[in-house]
């Protein structure tokens, strides 16, 4: 069995065409957080102000969100412009925790 039929056989509707971002529902809630939360909540993908966020970048911002414990972290980890550039601090963040564990 080659590679790409052993995809296909793993992943259900391996060959369907992926969902267009306007399809996307836009996650309910009144700022990021509670948004992040929703969809973690669905277990679901959903869009905040216009960009995808899958359920493993949802829960993992989230995580750090509950993680930090000063108000002012929070509110600077939700105040960045782009809602890439809060998952990419997230998990750089993360990162950086694990590494320092190890």
């Amino acid at each position: 069995m080659d590679i790409e039929q052993a995809e296909r056989d793993a992943v259900p509707n391996f060959d369907e065409e992926v969902q267009d971002v306007d399809d996307i529902p836009e996650a309910p809630g009144k700022n990021r957080i509670e948004k992040f939360r929703a969809i973690v909540r669905e277990r679901s993908i959903m869009c905040i102000e216009g960009q995808p966020v899958d359920l493993f970048s949802a829960s993992n911002v989230v995580a750090l969100y509950d993680a930090l414990s000063k108000p002012e972290s929070r509110h600077m980890l939700m105040s960045f412009l782009d809602i890439r550039k809060v998952v990419d601090i997230t998990f750089k963040t993360l990162k950086r925790s694990q590494e320092k564990k190890s």
